[in-house]
């Protein structure tokens, strides 16, 4: 999943320009398409969606979103409401940013899009790691619809995004296309909001729907079992001599979530491996599950964040110590509340003592001054 503008106004590209006999340039050059500012920056927001299977491509939803300034209500409904064709949704809103709000809608949106293949795969869902795609309530709906969350690191999307490296580009330039031929075919030579509008939906349909992505996924290195799979932007970047390396089962250490995450960004842990843990504790994790667990050696805490994390002593991390029957009911009990599990607060710690010494020179200041009103 990734954001990106779609413009609603584009200028009319330069060509040649054959002068009357008697004409200077000026003068035929003064009827070039002009606009105001306001429709110059008028822009809508595509939230698309990408897979490296055609089958879950087309189960997919591309979601776009204007304001009320640019998609007017009568334009909304000529394009036939929110809701059109092959899992393709526009949404009039106040503003056109993604909040922590709208992207719950979307997760869940997306869980509905995906039920009949969630239960044979995992799907592992990759997005930028920016503060509103880290926040808890987001986090949290990507749990309850199943999907397991995979951050790509800051300043790597235009290599490691599929979306950013190879489809959008891809995307702008049909949407270009149909534009151009839309203002030649055009009585006015301008091209309204519901003809820009129809020609971006068409154009996402005909590019994110209906075209196989699975060489981008390779491209960057998802799935990639060659150095030959890698892109040359990826390769030169990433300077991998040998191919990619092998991804490990293992739960990341947290200093691979720092690296990952925002720095000072408190990460999620609760909700965000919530399906690890409630796999482990339910069925035996087996070599074929992407996120299995190597055995927990006795010298190691119970969880593998346990007093390494920047907000440990704001968290509790409890012994699993009771039967499995009694862990199973507690994982389905952390799962339906609406905190995340497993990091529940503790009060904070007592005001450490004043020093003896410094007694005294506390006597001499006296009372503190009360504030001015």
């Amino acid at each position: 999943m990734d954001e990106t503008c779609m413009k609603m106004w584009l200028p009319a590209r330069r060509g040649y320009v054959q002068l009357p006999a008697g004409d200077a340039k000026r003068h035929c050059l003064e009827q070039e398409q002009r606009a105001e500012l306001g429709k110059r920056r008028s822009a809508l927001s595509l939230i698309a969606f990408a897979s490296d299977d055609m089958e879950v491509q087309k189960a997919l939803p591309q979601v776009l979103i204007g304001n009320s300034h640019v998609l007017p209500a009568h334009v909304l409904a000529q394009l036939g409401g929110p809701v059109r064709p092959n899992n393709m949704f526009i949404l009039r809103r106040r503003s056109s940013w993604a909040d922590a709000d709208l992207l719950v809608q979307i997760f869940r949106l997306v869980g509905k899009c995906l039920e009949h293949v969630l239960p044979e795969c995992h799907v592992l869902f990759s997005m930028d790691a920016s503060p509103v795609h880290l926040s808890p309530k987001v986090v949290r709906a990507a749990a309850i619809a199943g999907l397991h969350l995979h951050f790509i690191p800051a300043k790597m999307t235009p290599w490691l995004q599929p979306l950013d490296a190879y489809i959008f580009s891809c995307l702008k330039a049909r949407v270009r296309q149909k534009h151009d031929r839309a203002l030649l075919e055009s009585e006015t030579g301008e091209v309204t909001t519901l003809q820009m509008c129809e020609l971006i939906c068409a154009a996402v349909e005909e590019v994110l729907q209906s075209t196989s992505w699975a060489r981008a996924f390779r491209g960057c290195g998802f799935a990639a079992e060659r150095q030959s799979d890698l892109g040359g932007r990826v390769g030169r970047r990433l300077d991998w001599p040998h191919g990619p390396p092998t991804s490990s089962t293992a739960l990341p250490s947290l200093e691979q979530l720092q690296k990952i995450c925002i720095t000072g960004k408190q990460i999620p842990i609760g909700w965000l491996f919530h399906l690890i843990t409630k796999t482990e504790e339910d069925t035996v994790p087996t070599a074929a599950e992407p996120f299995a667990c190597a055995e927990a050696q006795d010298s190691k805490p119970a969880h593998a964040w346990s007093g390494r994390l920047r907000s440990s002593s704001h968290l509790h991390f409890p012994e699993h110590h009771a039967t499995p029957a009694a862990e199973t009911s507690s994982s389905h009990a952390a799962a339906s509340s609406s905190a995340p599990p497993l990091a529940s607060p503790c009060p904070p710690p007592p005001a450490p003592p004043v020093p003896l010494h410094l007694l005294p020179k506390l006597r001499r200041l006296g009372p503190p001054s009360r504030p001015r009103t």
